[in-house]
């Protein structure tokens, strides 16, 4: 009896399951790129079998880097020196 059940049941899940294959794979193909790429990265589908890992050295260097970085003031703005408009000589 319970096999009867499961097996009706399975028969009747099917076309459901193969209906929401199916809208996954319309919605993949309207995806942008980007979005399939960051997919990829957040499930870690495509990273590498070697760890990479940093020397003692150097992870000293990254956080005496980044604790120096709060040594420098903010600024109030900031200007794009490359760009020569009117817009860029504003508050100097």
């Amino acid at each position: 009896m319970k096999r009867t059940l499961a097996l009706v049941f399975c028969l009747l899940a099917a076309p459901a399951l193969a209906a929401d294959a199916k809208q996954e794979e319309k919605d993949s193909a309207k995806k942008p790129a980007v979005l399939t790429w960051l997919d990829l990265q957040r499930s870690g589908g495509q990273a590498s079998s070697v760890p990479q890992t940093l020397t003692p050295v150097i992870q000293e260097r990254v956080v005496k880097r980044y604790l120096d970085s709060f040594n420098a003031p903010i600024p109030v703005f900031f200007l794009d020196e490359s760009v020569s408009s009117p817009t860029s000589s504003v508050g100097r």
